[in-house]
């Protein structure tokens, strides 16, 4: 979140880039676990559009990452998933 805020990226678009932001450290890594059943046909995140798929739990670092990824895949949260 510290890349996007800096340079004004995502959710930081109306308010610009953050150019006094500074970071010493990340606390923790962080990722997306991506898990489908061989039955729902799913082999790519694009193939996510009209799924039913739990993106995180509220203000997890997970839940954001898994927003960025889907965002990176051209799908958006509120209107092509069902989280």
């Amino acid at each position: 979140r510290q890349y996007q805020a800096y340079y004004g990226l995502s959710e930081w678009e109306e308010k610009g880039p953050q150019k006094n932001l500074r970071a010493v450290f990340s606390i923790h890594p962080e990722s997306v676990t991506l898990i489908a059943s061989v039955d729902c046909g799913v082999t790519e995140i694009t193939e996510l559009k009209g799924k039913r798929v739990n993106i995180g739990n509220p203000g997890s670092g997970p839940l954001q990452n898994a927003r960025d990824a889907l965002e990176a895949f051209g799908l958006d949260e509120k209107k092509d998933i069902i989280a």
